[in-house]
């Protein structure tokens, strides 16, 4: 269904590509907007470790995660959690061959 470990290794990437993790999140989301995105805060973190091994400027990876997790809060709330799982079950009845 590709909603966890693909859109991670493509937030990963927009990350390498310059974009604000808040951007690259909403980016995926737009592309894809079944998307949990479970390991942006994995990906966060070995993109600022990265940075700092090229001797890039230290980070504050405490303030951006936070900030990403309250965007991934705000976004991904309850309801559109179940509504996402709802499209996902039924589309898998479907390819299941049963009735949706």
């Amino acid at each position: 269904m590709g909603i966890n470990r693909g859109p991670s290794m493509g937030f990963a990437i927009l990350l390498d590509r310059g974009h604000s993790p808040i951007e690259a999140f909403d980016m995926i989301r737009a592309a894809r907007p079944q998307a949990f995105i479970a390991y942006a805060q994995d990906a966060l973190a070995a993109h600022v470790a990265r940075q700092f091994r090229k001797g890039g400027h230290p980070v504050n990876l405490q303030k951006q995660a936070r900030a990403l997790q309250k965007h991934i809060d705000a976004v991904l709330t309850p309801s559109t959690v179940g509504r996402i799982r709802h499209v996902m079950r039924q589309n898998h009845r479907r390819d299941l061959g049963f009735p949706a």
